[in-house]
């Protein structure tokens, strides 16, 4: 429903989230008597401000009709009331600034029961206030009401349901450990049992029970008869979204019955990314070299015998045994011999050319150890003839290395893989340029102060009066 005078796109701007993860949502219950009485109406909406609530379900307005009103202390009321205009029941919702921004719409279903749905970026709120009444025969009426209208709700929504059930659910939880706590008052009586059937068959907690307080803290009214018979139910989804439900004495209007205020911080499950088995990359580029090859093919056959041995008094298939222990043999080994790859930055460079400048670098420290001209003499010989190995390797593979990016270039190209074809052509072509931003003023020398830099770079911005008189040289 939207107000007089108010388009529904206007209504939608004015949503906000009321139930946020990081921010509490505190929601009244209480039973005023009247609010057909001058100057309650102020009163309800002090104490709402007083204690920061966002939602108050008010229970025997004794208001006729049904509306919404935006009261002077800016709050918003939404209430059903009868249609004889007898002045006895009628129920209402009392919203603060923020919550009356995220209301999305409400339904007044009778002079009991009233729902309003608030928006929110996370998960929709729904609330519902009920006024029960203590004749029989219109409670029946009213639970069977009250079913169809929690069979018609939106399945998704977090549901709330403040009440003044006449209802004691007691502190015995036996049987309904899944709608209540232990930490109720009393004795259950029959309102109590024909509560927690409703919330059993319909996921709903008592939310009163959960938390331990003293009795003061629970009983309401506030007569000689103390009992907990005014609760806020919340659907077992979100049950850890409620982080405290207690009594508030000081809250006063004339009533006697007491302030029950329950805190709400939304709480939703973590989304945990499935873990998956990364696969493990070996260097099989050292497989190219013979004495690589030698000593994993000995490595293999060593710790497959061994494997193999401690394995084999496991009752286990023999097919799935002998897959496991050579999958353990040929890891181990890859992770002994090859190690893990690690990027190269000459790729092209072999194992081969590797094994010529540890060779080259072996001699030149001998050179630089002995102390003999004639054994230097020799070991410089040595270095020059290792040297120009060296550099004939690197040559000779770098030169195949191209040719054979060349030649997969080409035949990618040639298959239709352009996205191959393009990515080894960068590979090959795609270097990248030196870049120097060295300064230079109009005579051609190099400018090394930063403030000087920083004068003459100012002179040469748009809009900035002055020559450009230098240029950058890269």
């Amino acid at each position: 429903m939207t107000q007089e005078g108010e388009s529904q796109e206007e209504t939608l701007e004015q949503t906000r989230s009321l139930v946020h993860p990081k921010s509490t949502t505190k929601i009244g219950n209480w039973n005023v008597r009247t609010l057909y009485q001058s100057g309650n109406v102020a009163q309800v909406a002090r104490e709402m401000t007083r204690r920061d609530k966002d939602i108050m379900g008010i229970s025997e307005t004794h208001w006729t009709g049904r509306g919404k009103i935006k009261i002077a202390e800016r709050e918003t009321i939404i209430y059903p009331g009868r249609d004889d205009n007898i002045h006895r029941e009628g129920v209402a919702i009392l919203l603060s600034k923020k919550a009356s921004s995220a209301l999305i719409d409400w339904t007044p279903v009778n002079e009991r029961i009233i729902i309003a749905r608030f928006f929110s970026k996370h998960i929709k709120l729904t609330v519902v206030h009920i006024y029960a009444p203590t004749e029989d025969q219109v409670k029946y009426e009213l639970y069977a009401r009250l079913q169809e209208v929690l069979e018609r709700r939106n399945r998704h929504d977090m549901l709330i349901i403040t009440s003044d059930m006449n209802a004691k659910v007691g502190s015995d939880n036996g049987h309904y450990e899944r709608i209540m706590g232990r930490h109720g008052l009393g004795v259950r009586n029959d309102n109590g049992e024909r509560l927690c059937e409703m919330c059993d068959l319909n996921e709903l907690v008592v939310t009163g029970t959960l938390f331990p307080h003293k009795n003061i803290h629970k009983e309401t009214p506030n007569g000689t008869i103390r009992n907990q018979i005014d609760h806020v139910l919340v659907n077992r989804r979100f049950r850890n979204s409620v982080k405290d439900t207690r009594v508030f004495r000081s809250a006063d209007i004339g009533s006697d019955h007491l302030l029950v205020c329950t805190t709400v911080k939304l709480r939703l499950r973590k989304q945990c990314k499935e873990k998956r088995c990364e696969r493990v990359k070996y260097d099989i580029e050292k497989l190219k070299d013979a004495d690589t090859v030698r000593r994993f093919n000995i490595a293999v056959r060593n710790r497959f015998q061994v494997l193999d041995n401690e394995e084999f008094d496991r009752e286990e298939d023999e097919v799935e045994r002998k897959f496991r222990v050579i999958q353990k043999t040929y890891t181990e080994t890859a992770k002994e011999i090859l190690g893990r790859p690690r990027k190269k930055k000459k790729p092209w460079i072999s194992e081969a050319s590797w094994k010529l400048v540890e060779e080259r670098g072996e001699i030149n420290k001998k050179n630089v150890c002995t102390n003999s001209e004639r054994v230097k003499g020799q070991l410089k010989e040595e270095y020059k003839v290792k040297d120009r190995e060296v550099k004939r390797s690197l040559k000779a593979h770098k030169k195949k290395w191209i040719d054979n990016i060349a030649s997969d270039a080409e035949e990618a190209a040639r298959s239709q893989h352009m996205k191959t074809s393009y990515s080894l052509t960068k590979t090959l072509c795609n270097e990248r340029p030196r870049s120097s931003t060295a300064v230079l003023d109009k005579n051609g020398n190099l400018i090394s102060g930063k403030a000087e830099v920083f004068i003459k770079m100012d002179r040469t911005l748009p809009g900035n009066p002055g020559t450009t008189g230098f240029h950058y040289r890269r």
